[in-house]
């Protein structure tokens, strides 16, 4: 972190506050943070990270939307900070819609995270619609045996497992089965299996005990860890670079 620190107070003095290069190492500081579990200091981070890549980039580009999605990480594992989460998560996904089209491998990923967090707020409908067209756009992109695929299936599952839709939950949850046993080998793949088997056998088996025992079965929907640390160079080549990137001479 000390090295952070130091790489920050360098480069906000070679090129301001406000700039892609200082941006850059902040947004590392934040994911660094995170990592440790210091999630109050890394929310505050990715939230100046932010202002600056707006102000530099504006609304819509890829990093913003990188950051957004990083800081709704964040914040939707906060009290009372869901909701600014769902509007952080909202915006990345229109923003990388409009530069990727909606057939792209990260916009599939920003729709699960946010499906996943409107289950939580309890925006059940609109969670399924992100779900089924994060599992669609996957399945054209990656194929049916992919771990992406498995991922949201996963979801998917138990989406339809905490609404009672038991044999739906159990389809999915055996898709998920089939490619964790298919994609990994060993003990690794068996035990993320024999997880997902369990979910499956609870979906169905377990439906008495759905308030009790048999809910621990299946587990919730997960998702995506979005990271991309910045590599960023100090000196001639860095400045010429950033002055790129705003359209300076």
């Amino acid at each position: 972190m000390q090295s952070y620190r130091r790489a920050l107070s360098i480069k906000q003095k070679v090129f301001g506050g406000a700039h892609p290069e200082t941006a850059a190492t902040m947004n590392n500081m934040g994911l660094l943070l995170k990592a440790q579990g210091r999630l109050d200091a890394a929310a505050t981070v990715f939230q100046r990270t932010l202002e600056i890549q707006r102000k530099v980039f504006g609304q819509r580009h890829p990093d913003v939307a990188t950051t957004e999605n990083n800081l709704a990480a964040i914040l939707s594992q906060q009290e009372g900070q869901k909701f600014a989460a769902k509007e952080l998560l909202k915006a990345s996904l229109i923003t990388r819609m409009e530069i990727y089209g909606a057939e792209h491998a990260v916009v599939a990923s920003t729709m699960n995270n946010l499906a996943v967090l409107l289950f939580t707020l309890g925006e059940i409908g609109q969670a399924k619609e992100y779900f089924e067209e994060a599992l669609k756009t996957r399945r054209k992109l990656l194929g049916e045996d992919h771990p992406a695929v498995g991922e949201v299936q996963h979801n998917l599952g138990y989406w339809y497992y905490a609404q009672g839709y038991l044999v739906e939950a159990k389809r999915c949850y055996e898709d998920a089965i089939r490619i964790r046993r298919k994609t990994f080998t060993g003990p690794v793949g068996e035990g993320a299996a024999a997880a997902a088997a369990a979910a499956a056998t609870t979906a169905v088996d377990g439906a008495a005990d759905a308030a009790g025992a048999g809910a621990a079965g299946a587990t919730g929907p997960v998702a995506v860890e979005e990271h991309r640390f910045r590599k960023t160079l100090i000196g001639a080549d860095a400045k010429a670079r950033c002055r790129s990137r705003s359209g300076k001479k």
